[in-house]
């Protein structure tokens, strides 16, 4: 793929007014993100929370992103109430990024998979880079919070000599994290993982084995290969897509948009804080339009089914025939609970990209939107009593269904979707799963997703109520607030704080941290002590042989 190298200006936006400034704010923290809606949304909540956080704050919040080659990405900044600055325009169309989602939901296609997402994010690096940098030069930020996909901005932090801060919707092996990986956990990121919850089985685990002896090595390398694209020319010098080693040399904290026990359990690197999900509250405001629909739902006791396949999800028509049979059934026949008839009612965002005409011709029953504030509507009272969300399991979709106590009904397309659905799966008790059911969207019936959307339904006291616990115990991690709190100390003493958190063997040269010199001279004064004990033994028999001779 052939990559411009623009220098532009930034332009700095708030809300929906573009406006040039010939310089950027003294005291400012630059958020950095690529365009990809799963990492860009977490990246946003921190900013928001920065924003309008009601503390006394002695710098400014802007957010950087780059624009897909057709579709400028400043609104998604500004109609947050956050300032935008421009940071390039990739090569990259919104039909590229849904061909690649459709492309990716083939378990055989996981390494072009790499290869057209690495694709992706290096391009997003690319322009943001030689956009941002001569501005950032002459306006250096006073810290950069990034996306973990966003790696160049390693090389902002070294050459303006700031701290940063990594961002990441989960802990993924391609994180490459020596200090926490152990080869029976069920990674993220694999072609192996599959629907099955029995992870300690030994096929199972043989699988997970052979990923991070084989595999892995492969997915580092494409990544280094393709990240190092231009850096040459831009007088860089070679990445190596090792985050352990950058967050340790670049004295880097991390913030994870996720927690125990959604992620599982296991040591951590000190660097690494989870945090739980990050939800700003409170949530935007809805349409007057959606917002009369919603609580239309509310006021009638209906059931409202709430579908997102998220913003670059994409469907094969088989998919969507299926899908969509299913739910028309459960519109048409209703759902009964205990001694109630209740009617069910279908909102799909992002639906009238799917469908020329609505399947029922009805669209109170079945409602098809564009975009849609996925929280308003998650938070909605429409959704609290008997509220069923069917997603792609994002990360971030995932997380905003469970922080809000949303039961699931879980439809991964691709890659880490299916992990995330897994987990949703599991947590609930040792003998009832869940947040959610599962569907395979390879080998799945209209039958079986009315099965289990009223299993899920008709069951609050197993799908919701695990829901809720799950949510509780997120919030223990101080999500937002506590990411608030980390941020402004890193903001106010920079590197000093960074340092001690960093583990006290990443001080350590290799001698030491192995203890090669003390096991050389523990091995060595053994090899003195067996070699005098051989000595000895020598010596005596020699004796002996000697007065036995004398003696004859």
């Amino acid at each position: 793929m052939e990559l411009s190298f623009l220098l532009v200006l930034g332009v700095l936006q708030f809300n929906t007014n573009a406006n040039v400034f010939g310089q950027l704010p003294a005291n400012y923290i630059l958020f950095l993100a690529p365009h990809e809606r799963g990492h860009l949304n977490p990246i946003l909540e921190i900013a928001k929370q920065l924003t309008f956080s009601d503390k006394i704050k002695e710098y400014d919040v802007i957010v950087a992103v780059p624009s897909l080659a057709d579709v400028k990405v400043a609104k998604w900044v500004t109609n947050e109430g956050l300032q935008y600055l421009e940071a390039g325009t990739s090569n990259i169309t919104l039909e590229n990024m849904h061909n690649f989602a459709l492309y990716s939901q083939k378990k055989a296609n996981y390494f072009g998979f790499l290869y057209w997402m690495a694709t992706i994010f290096h391009d997003s690096n690319l322009v943001a880079y030689t956009t941002l940098l001569p501005l950032l030069i002459s306006f250096p930020p006073r810290l950069i919070v990034f996306d973990m996909m966003m790696v160049w901005s390693v090389d902002l932090i070294q050459r303006l000599q700031i701290p940063g801060i990594l961002v990441c919707p989960f802990v993924i092996d391609s994180l490459n994290l020596r200090s926490i990986r152990t080869y029976h956990i069920p990674p993220y990121t694999s072609p192996f993982l599959d629907y099955s919850i029995a992870y300690s089985t030994f096929f199972q685990r043989l699988k997970f084995f052979l990923f991070r002896i084989t595999t892995l090595p492969i997915q580092q390398y494409i990544f280094t290969r393709i990240f190092n694209r231009g850096r040459k020319e831009l007088n860089l010098s070679p990445l190596e897509f090792d985050y352990e080693k950058l967050i340790e040399s670049n004295l880097l904290t991390v913030l994870v948009s996720t927690a125990f026990p959604f992620d599982l359990i296991r040591p951590v690197h000190p660097t690494i804080h989870f945090l739980g999900p990050f939800i700003h509250q409170p949530v935007p405001s809805l349409d007057d339009d959606l917002n009369s629909y919603l609580n239309d739902v509310a006021d009638k006791n209906d059931i409202l089914l709430y579908i997102s396949m998220g913003s670059i999800g994409t469907l094969t028509q088989n998919q969507l025939d299926k899908l969509t049979t299913g739910l028309v059934q459960i519109v048409q026949q209703g759902i009964q609970i205990d001694d109630q008839h209740l009617n069910v009612r279908i909102l799909w965002a992002r639906g009238k990209n799917l469908f020329k005409q609505n399947p029922l011709n009805d669209t109170n029953s079945f409602r098809l939107e564009d975009y849609v504030q996925q929280k308003s509507v998650l938070n909605h009272r429409a959704m609290r009593k008997h509220g069923l969300y069917i997603n792609h399991c994002g990360m971030g979709s995932m997380h905003e269904s469970i922080f809000y106590g949303i039961p699931q009904l879980a439809f991964p397309l691709f890659v880490d979707q299916i992990q995330v659905a897994v987990r949703s799966h599991q947590l609930g008790n040792t003998n009832i799963f869940g947040t959610s059911l599962l569907i395979d969207k390879d080998n799945f019936t209209p039958d079986e997703i009315v099965y289990k959307v009223e299993t899920i339904v008709r069951n609050p006291e197993i799908y919701r109520s695990n829901t809720v616990k799950i949510s509780e115990m997120f919030k223990l991690y101080g999500g937002l607030t506590r990411a608030e709190q980390i941020i402004n100390l890193v903001y106010k003493y920079r590197e000093n704080v960074t340092k001690l958190w960093m583990p006290y063997n990443s001080n350590l040269n290799m001698i030491q941290q192995y203890s090669m010199d003390v096991i050389t001279t523990i091995f060595i004064t053994f090899l003195i002590i067996l070699f005098c004990f051989y000595c000895c033994c020598c010596y005596r028999g020699r004796r002996k042989i000697f007065s036995t001779k004398k003696q004859q």
